[in-house]
């Protein structure tokens, strides 16, 4: 049975004009079917992933995603806190974190789609 977290959540920082983006290509990437934000998109989800998710949600196109960025920007929690609620995020469905080889080189390239939507979890529908 789910549990409904109905306490208050702290407001997600500001984003800074200076916050930084990632390489062309790369970064956080809108679902190709996501639907405009709403006030309740993330309402059942525990406070810290509530947190960082509207956060997330409001990071333009192509913002870095590591960890450590996150961290640096949410005063609230630490590296370690912000990794949990990245993957806690990704098993809800509202990120989905892709690795992929690229051709010419040997390191994994690590891709973020982040939404209000249902059909992100592993790329089908919830």
């Amino acid at each position: 049975m789910a549990t409904q977290h109905l306490s208050p959540v702290p407001p997600a920082p500001v984003i800074s004009h200076a916050y930084p983006m990632a390489k062309p290509g790369y970064g956080k990437r809108n679902a190709p079917d996501q639907r405009p934000p709403a006030r309740d998109d993330f309402a059942l989800l525990p406070a810290r992933e509530r947190y960082v998710a509207s956060f997330i949600d409001r990071l333009p196109q192509g913002a870095a995603m590591s960890v450590k960025q996150l961290a640096k920007h949410l005063p609230l929690y630490g590296q370690q806190a912000i990794g949990t609620s990245l993957n806690s995020l990704s098993v809800a469905g509202h990120l989905r974190r892709v690795r992929s080889r690229l051709t010419t080189g040997t390191h994994a390239v690590l891709d973020a789609f982040h939404g209000s939507t249902d059909t992100l979890h592993h790329g089908r529908k919830a």
